[in-house]
C-alpha cells in the first residue's frame, strides 16, 4: 500500500503566508509545518518514505527542497480543483492508496484504523448534526457505505464531513480515474475529486464504506482562523487515542 497527500493547491486563503511557501509548509507548531505532521504520522505507522507520494504543484520546489527523499507528482495546472491532482495519481501508483489532504490535521490512530480496511475503499465521515455549507457533505445509507458526498448535498439528508483522509482500492481508484477523464474532457476543471466519486455513487458503480468518528479532534485549514485554531488544537490532536 501507497500513501498520497494532495498538496498542489495555492492556498489563497491563506495569504499573505501562502505568497511564498505552499500551504502545506505553514508551520502549526515549533517548526512543525502541516506536511511534517502529516509524513510524521505516516512514517509511524509504517510508510517508508519511497512509499510516500506528494502532489505538487504552487511553488513545489519548496517541498521537494526539504523532502528530497519522497516520491513527487507534479501537478502544473494547480489553479485546477483538486481534481486534476487525483487523477494524476493514475499513472504513478499500481496499488492501493490512502489519501490525505495536505491541509488536514488528525489523530494518528485514525490512520492506523484506517489501513486495517482491507476490503473497501473507505473515506473517514466525521458525524455531526452542524455543517457549514462549505464543507463536504456525505449521505450514508443503512449498510454503513456512503450514499452521496458532496458540497452541494442538502444539509437536512447529511450525516457528516468528510475529513479530508480516505483509502481507494486499486480497482476502484481505475474506475474513478476514468470518470475523471470523462469530466476533463468535457473541461470540469472546477470540480473536486470527491464530486467524481458522487458521481460514481449516483450510477450505482462503486461501493465506499464510509468510518465514522464522532468527537474525535482534526481540522482542515483553509483560512487564517483555522490556523489559528490548529496551532491551539495540535497537541490535543498528537496526543489524542482511542
Amino acid at each position: 500500500m501507497k500513501a498520497v497527500i494532495l498538496a498542489a493547491g495555492i492556498g489563497s486563503r491563506l495569504r499573505p503566508l501562502t505568497n511564498t511557501v505552499p500551504k502545506c509548509l505553514i508551520e502549526i507548531k515549533n517548526g512543525v509545518s502541516l506536511l511534517d505532521y502529516q509524513i510524521g504520522i505516516l512514517k509511524s505507522v509504517g510508510f517508508p518514505e519511497n512509499q510516500i507520494f506528494i502532489v505538487a504543484g504552487y511553488k513545489a520546489n519548496k517541498i521537494k527542497e526539504k523532502y528530497n527523499s519522497l516520491k513527487y507528482i507534479i501537478n502544473e495546472k494547480y489553479t485546477f480543483n483538486n481534481i486534476y491532482s487525483f487523477y494524476l495519481i493514475k499513472n504513478a501508483i499500481l496499488d492501493d492508496f490512502v489519501l490525505i489532504n495536505s491541509d488536514t490535521l488528525f489523530p494518528k490512530i485514525l490512520l492506523q484504523q484506517l489501513t486495517k480496511e482491507q476490503g473497501f475503499s473507505t473515506m473517514v465521515i466525521d458525524k455531526k448534526n452542524t455543517i457549514g455549507t462549505e464543507e463536504m457533505k456525505v449521505a450514508v445509507k443503512k449498510d454503513g457505505f456512503i450514499k452521496r458526498i458532496s458540497k452541494e448535498l442538502p444539509l437536512r439528508i447529511s450525516l457528516g464531513e468528510y475529513i479530508g483522509l480516505s483509502l481507494f482500492k486499486l480497482k476502484d481508484a481505475e474506475m474513478i480515474f476514468k470518470t475523471i477523464e470523462n469530466l476533463l474532457e468535457e473541461e470540469k476543471f472546477n470540480l473536486w475529486y470527491e464530486d467524481a466519486i458522487d458521481k460514481m455513487l449516483v450510477e450505482n458503480r462503486i461501493r465506499v464504506k464510509a468510518y465514522l468518528i464522532e468527537n474525535i479532534p482534526w481540522i482542515e485549514v483553509d483560512n487564517i482562523d483555522d490556523l489559528r485554531v490548529a496551532r491551539k488544537k495540535i497537541k490535543k490532536i498528537e496526543n489524542y487515542a482511542l
